[in-house]
């Protein structure tokens, strides 16, 4: 998408912040928005296997999440989509523009920027999903040096664990800022029964060509801190070492990408990586009990989900029952959320 309007165009909104934005610069035309841990990451790949999609190297940006209101920031956005082919539609997948909307605003930047942008939403069984995300979390203290937390005490630690699930609450927030017609749900379990019909839907929904040869797996799956996921943590470690925050204040934005762009292709970095980088073992799937409170916690938010959907969820998300209440008036998970 080209940007539209007078030679420069002032963007102005919730933060108080200015960027002028030159005519014609290259900005996606649809976003994927999440949620983390239902299976973006294999939404990515299967989107970039489109001859008529660019999706850029850098998987989640994030730029109207955690980068937005510096003109750097958003020079270096803009470079992402310079590879674009005339033709091409052009995606940010960031798991992060569905969570924290009350503390960044990501609906209303996005619409600021691309008000005719379309947007994507993959939502997954949210009990395994918040169980995915607290695995994801704890992986990540493991490999910076940190102790495991237990469940209570990492919702505390880590509120998106329970927030990045109040689906309803995020389509809300979107369609404030987007009619209907531009956002797109996508239920995991409904697209891993029929890959293909939903990849039919999905190209229907970015007007591209269908192209059925491309294949829908499921990739970064809960438990398994793959080689990327290890080498982004040991990256990370090593730019917040001494020598990389030295590197951080002496050396251009572009001469770091360059830097780290070589760190990550080099077989000796990702060896050490793989080497170093710890894991924590924590079970498949969350303790019946805790199963029985999020089912809970969540129900009020999933039965609002299908009112915006207009359509039933999978009764798998709510347990044998869809409309099942927790015995005795009682949440049996009640003491994964106690103070300790």
């Amino acid at each position: 998408m080209y940007a539209k309007g007078a030679a420069v165009e002032t963007a102005q909104g919730t933060d108080n912040c200015n960027l002028k934005k030159p005519v014609r610069e290259r900005l996606p035309d649809f976003f994927v928005i999440g949620a983390m841990k239902s299976a973006s990451t294999s939404l990515y790949f299967y989107l970039e296997q489109h001859p008529d999609v660019f999706l850029p190297a850098r998987k989640e940006p994030e730029y109207f999440s955690f980068r937005y209101g510096s003109s750097t920031d958003y020079a270096w956005y803009l470079s992402l989509y310079e590879g674009a082919k005339p033709g091409q539609v052009c995606g940010d997948c960031s798991t992060g523009y569905s969570r924290g909307l009350d503390e960044h605003h990501v609906p209303a930047r996005i619409a600021r920027q691309v008000p005719h942008a379309k947007i994507i939403y993959l939502l997954r069984n949210p009990v395994k999903r918040a169980w995915s995300h607290y695995v994801h979390r704890m992986n990540e203290r493991v490999s910076s040096g940190q102790p495991v937390l237990e469940f209570a005490e990492a919702v505390r630690e880590y509120p998106d664990i329970i927030d990045a699930g109040r689906y309803a609450k995020c389509l809300r927030k979107y369609l404030e800022y987007f009619p209907l017609r531009q956002i797109k749900v996508f239920i995991l379990d409904e697209l891993l029964a029929d890959p293909a019909a939903h990849g039919r839907e999905l190209d229907e929904f970015l007007e591209v060509e269908h192209v059925p040869e491309r294949q829908f797996s499921r990739s970064n799956v809960a438990g398994q801190w793959n080689k990327e996921k290890k080498l982004a943590a040991w990256m990370e470690r090593l730019e917040g070492s001494t020598l990389g925050k030295v590197m951080k204040k002496i050396l251009p934005r572009f001469i770091r990408s360059r830097i780290r762009g070589g760190l990550r292709s080099s077989k000796w970095v990702r060896a050490i990586a793989e080497k170093r980088t710890k894991t924590v073992e924590l079970p498949k799937e969350p303790p019946l009990e805790l199963q029985d409170w999020l089912r809970g916690a969540y129900r009020d938010e999933m039965r609002a989900l299908e009112q915006l959907l207009g359509r039933p969820i999978p009764s798998s998300w709510l347990g044998d029952s869809e409309h099942e209440q927790p015995s005795g008036g009682v949440n049996p998970g009640e003491p994964f959320l106690r103070a300790s």
